[in-house]
């Protein structure tokens, strides 16, 4: 499926103002603290197209309000910002922990007026003992392993509850040896969605859908590193 005529063709004009706003930003503060890795000519694409690919792939959950959201290891806002643009009334809570990245994600909710955004500088695994079995949907994109995005996501979720997972898919072919964990995690695998950008996009983007079928084992999560030092499968 290829996105990015969909998308661009279904933004009003308030939206792709912010989005403009946001790309500057991005451009701005990473030629002095490095904050991504994209070159200036992929923004667009990988950071505003690539994050609202859920919303577009006609979800039903996309069409409910009043959801509580989490951004896990959300970086510089990837894809938390751009979804709680078009999402004004979900609430979202991107989760960093890193500082540099935290200032920025506070001057870019005040700047876009993102009144329905809060930040929280902390660790996945010690805010999620916190906030155990609060959320209606989990977004994650690049922050480890398959596994231990999946294991980071299980806890936070309610029953019920959804996730989407991006990535590439050479990162999510070990899924079907996981099953069997993702299961005992108190999750359901939904779907593995592969998709384009456009014509030219080389890279084999794919999303993961899983949803929270029962309780997550009171062992998750596992304390800090443990997901990555020792992933749920191999």
């Amino acid at each position: 499926m290829r996105m990015k005529r969909i998308i661009l063709n279904s933004l009003d004009n308030s939206k792709i103002g912010k989005f403009e706003v946001y790309v500057d930003l991005l451009r701005c503060w990473t030629k002095r603290t490095n904050l991504i890795s994209f070159e200036e000519k992929e923004l667009w694409d990988e950071v505003i197209l690539d994050s609202l690919v859920p919303y577009f792939m006609g979800f039903s959950i996309f069409q409910l309000d009043n959801l509580e959201v989490v951004d896990v290891g959300t970086g510089a806002g990837i894809p938390g910002i751009p979804i709680a643009v078009v999402k004004d009334g979900w609430k979202f809570h991107l989760i960093e922990s890193v500082k540099k990245k935290v200032e920025f994600l506070s001057f870019v909710v005040k700047r876009l007026n993102l009144s329905n955004v809060v930040i929280h500088r902390a660790r996945v695994e010690e805010f999620a003992l916190e906030n155990r079995g609060k959320f209606d949907l989990v977004f994650e994109r690049a922050v480890a392993s398959t596994p231990a995005m999946i294991e980071y996501c299980a806890p936070l979720l309610e029953i019920g509850g959804e996730a989407f997972i991006y990535g590439g898919v050479k990162n999510h072919l070990s899924l079907e040896k996981g099953k069997e964990k993702v299961e005992e995690l108190g999750l359901r695998i939904e779907g593995v969605h592969r998709y384009e950008l456009g014509e030219n996009d080389i890279k084999r983007r794919c999303i993961i859908h899983l949803r929270k079928t029962h309780e997550t084992p009171s062992t998750y999560p596992r304390r800090v590193g443990m997901a990555v030092k020792k992933p749920i499968w191999r």
